[in-house]
């Protein structure tokens, strides 16, 4: 597998970054079709997918960043967002 799959400009795309959001989209819209089988209002499954997916990223990021936490020299090391690194477990977790 090829670790960039794109590249534009400044704008990589990752292979993980790619299959993770596919899998992210697929899972909402295979959740709406279910959603709309049973009478659930569709509106209440996308906000609970953004609950989700923001919940998933901070719970990743957080994760990754107290797993390394003894390669960060200094507080706005540790606070630096765009140096990436997730845990997928956290996401688990979190979400």
């Amino acid at each position: 597998m090829h670790p960039i799959l794109f590249k534009f400009g400044s704008l990589t795309i990752s292979s993980y970054s790619f299959i993770t959001a596919f899998g992210f989209l697929l899972a909402v819209f295979i959740a709406i079709l279910r959603a709309r089988k049973v009478g659930i209002p569709i509106r209440n499954v996308i906000d609970l997918s953004l609950y989700v997916l923001i919940s998933g990223f901070l719970g990743a990021r957080l994760f990754h960043k107290f797993q390394h936490i003894s390669s960060y020299n200094s507080i706005s090391d540790f606070l630096n967002i765009w140096k990436g690194g997730f845990a997928y477990y956290g996401g688990f977790v979190f979400a």
